[in-house]
């Protein structure tokens, strides 16, 4: 998982910022100012621009035990109603 400013464009490696080394991060999506919501697995994590994460929801019984993971992290939105 990585940061990636376009100051220097996007192929430019100090233009990254790290924020893990692991390859099993999985759909980052971009929440509360510089945090990020993302899966690992059956779990569903919250990451803070310095790397830090918190895990919010793990998958619990039948789900976890079928080996079932996580995909698409996203927060639930009301609908907008004119």
């Amino acid at each position: 998982m990585a940061i990636v400013s376009s100051d220097l464009g996007s192929d430019a490696p100090a233009a990254q910022q790290l924020l893990s080394l692991t390859n099993d991060l999985r759909d980052p999506y971009p929440w509360l100012g510089n945090s990020f919501l993302m899966a690992q697995g059956p779990a569903l994590l919250q990451m803070d621009e310095q790397g830090r994460v918190h895990e919010l929801y793990r998958l619990t019984g039948e789900l976890a035990a079928g080996g079932n993971w996580l995909h698409e992290p996203r927060p639930l939105r009301q609908k907008w109603t004119p």
